[in-house]
C-alpha cells in the first residue's frame, strides 16, 4: 500500500509529465502556494482584521463546544461508575 502523495514508480525524474505539480519527493506545492496567496490577499484586504477576529471567535466557539462535550462525557462516566458501585 502506498500513500496518495507518493511518487509513482516509473523511471527516474519527475513522472508527472514535466510541468508543475509534484516533485521527485511526491510533494505537491500547489496547495501551499494557494494558501500563501490567500494569506497575502487577506493581508491586503481592508477587512483582514474583521476576518481574523471572526476566525478567532469561531475557534473559541469550537473549543467551548468540545469542552462542553468533555464535561458531558465525564458526567456520564461518573454516573455509570456510581450505578456500577450500587450493584
Amino acid at each position: 500500500m502506498r500513500p496518495d502523495n507518493a511518487p509513482s514508480g516509473g523511471g527516474g525524474g519527475n513522472s508527472s509529465g514535466g510541468g508543475r505539480g509534484s516533485s521527485v519527493t511526491g510533494f505537491d506545492p500547489e496547495g501551499l502556494e494557494r494558501a500563501a496567496k490567500a494569506a497575502k490577499d487577506l493581508d491586503a484586504s481592508r477587512n483582514s482584521s474583521a476576518a481574523i477576529e471572526l476566525i478567532k471567535t469561531q475557534e473559541a466557539t469550537k473549543q467551548h463546544e468540545a469542552a462542553a462535550k468533555r464535561a458531558e462525557y465525564d458526567a456520564y462516566t461518573q454516573q455509570q461508575r456510581a450505578s456500577n458501585i450500587e450493584r
